[in-house]
């Protein structure tokens, strides 16, 4: 088969050299921000994603038993389920029913914290007969496809304080539940072995992508800008680790090509005047902070003229 990927290092090492940063805070650079490089990390973007390195490699076929641990009906599903080698499976313990109709919910979008994965063996499967995680009796089950690499949660506003679970995923990513009572696995009408990007979804199931994201210091529009161009290196360096085909490729390209946008928008508000501003602000913050921390420390001692007198 042919996997696809991204010839990357060259833009990466391009924009780490139009874009440097001062200090360990990461200060962004005035100079940095001009039309001019920008341009020059368009051109250079345009050249990379026009000519994708295309590999020949071996399929990879998972290593599977054949299910027979629960009833028939059970085991068939399952066994036709796991038959895809593309696919990659995850159990969530809890409300299973409720997920596969509406959607997942969590408080912070990380795989690792809310899902088990499942290889494809019976060893792996019969934890859905008694789950780790508080006995749950309904699994829900969610299956990624290698071949793409796409994001997954949603973000939305917090209502208050109690409004928790601000992060979903969409239930067409989930193959079914299976109820351990009834030893029976309902499947998901919605459910899509292969996805088309979606823009709502903006955070990846890979916990490390999120974290090599950062805040630097400098505009709010010129540090969204600086994210924007460093989530489409992180893209082309994460999709590596997959197979990912030509639909795949395509897709990604989808998502490249919404990062550019956006970057071109935030491009267009940036002038030297911002950054100035910004710095004058940082230092007036800073000196303010100065003076107050100084008048905290200063001790202001009345003295008593008579007792005053008394002691000379």
């Amino acid at each position: 088969m042919k996997k696809y990927e991204f010839s990357y290092n060259e833009f990466s090492d391009l924009f780490n050299e139009l874009y440097k940063t001062d200090g360990l805070d990461e200060t962004l650079r005035k100079e940095s921000f001009t039309k001019e490089n920008f341009n020059l990390i368009l051109k250079e973007l345009q050249k990379i994603i026009s000519n994708p390195l295309i590999l020949e490699i071996s399929e990879e076929k998972d290593d599977k038993e054949i299910i027979d641990i629960f009833q028939e009906s059970t085991n068939k599903e399952f066994n036709e389920l796991l038959a895809d080698d593309d696919l990659m499976f995850f159990g969530h313990g809890g409300a299973g029913k409720k997920i596969i109709e509406t959607e997942f919910h969590c408080r912070y979008p990380n795989l690792q914290s809310h899902f088990v994965g499942l290889s494809k063996t019976n060893k792996a499967f019969e934890m859905l007969k008694n789950w780790p995680h508080k006995g749950c009796n309904e699994i829900a089950i969610m299956a990624l496809n290698k071949k793409e690499f796409n994001p997954i949660y949603r973000e939305r506003e917090q209502e208050n304080v109690y409004d928790q679970d601000i992060y979903t995923i969409p239930n067409e990513y989930f193959v079914g539940y299976y109820d351990a009572v009834e030893d029976k696995f309902y499947k998901n009408p919605n459910f899509k072995r292969r996805h088309e990007y979606d823009p709502t979804c903006t955070i990846y199931p890979r916990e490390e992508f999120q974290t090599a994201l950062r805040w630097m210091r400098g505009p709010e529009v010129a540090a969204k800008l600086y994210n924007e161009i460093r989530e489409i290196i992180l893209i082309m360096l994460f999709s590596s680790y997959q197979t990912i085909d030509e639909d795949g490729y395509k897709n990604i390209l989808e998502q490249i090509d919404n990062h550019i946008n956006k970057a071109i928008k935030l491009q267009e508000q940036i002038t030297p005047e911002l950054f100035d501003e910004f710095f004058e602000n940082e230092r007036k913050k800073a000196l303010e902070t100065m003076l107050d921390e100084s008048d905290e420390e200063l001790v202001w001692v009345d003295w008593d003229e008579d007792e005053d007198n008394k002691s000379k």
